[in-house]
């Protein structure tokens, strides 16, 4: 991310910022509990929410032991324009593009493996 980061956020704010989040297109869960949304533009991004947990997985489906994300999606997401966008890897091995709505809510769009990420150098500490 040090080397590309810039880059990135700069192709992304061309291509996200003061689009509109229109619409939620329903919520899949598989590792991640995640969804499609459409912009004012007609482009559609996946969406990631949070880590989905085994039950979920096994499951196929959300389970009710928090706000659902298409509940959340379409109070805090839907209908507001994306005014910030940021590139980051900071929780794991992946890239996102961070699009904020306002200042507490984003889409958490997934990029791909972050090739800087360095597994082996992680675990030695």
């Amino acid at each position: 991310m040090k080397k590309h980061g810039e880059e990135l956020t700069r192709k992304y704010e061309e291509l996200l910022l003061g689009k509109v989040v229109e619409e939620f297109l329903g919520t899949v869960v598989n590792y991640h509990v995640k969804g499609d949304v459409r912009l004012s533009n007609g482009e559609i991004y996946e969406t990631h929410y949070r880590w989905s947990s085994e039950e979920e997985d096994y499951e196929k489906k959300e389970l009710p032991d928090s706000v659902p994300m298409e509940e959340y999606y379409n109070e805090f997401i839907v209908g507001k324009t994306i005014i910030k966008v940021s590139v980051s890897s900071q929780r794991d091995d992946e890239c996102y593009i961070y699009a904020f709505v306002d200042k507490e809510n984003h889409l958490e769009i997934p990029l791909g493996f972050n090739p800087e990420y360095d597994n082996e150098e992680k675990w030695r500490g």
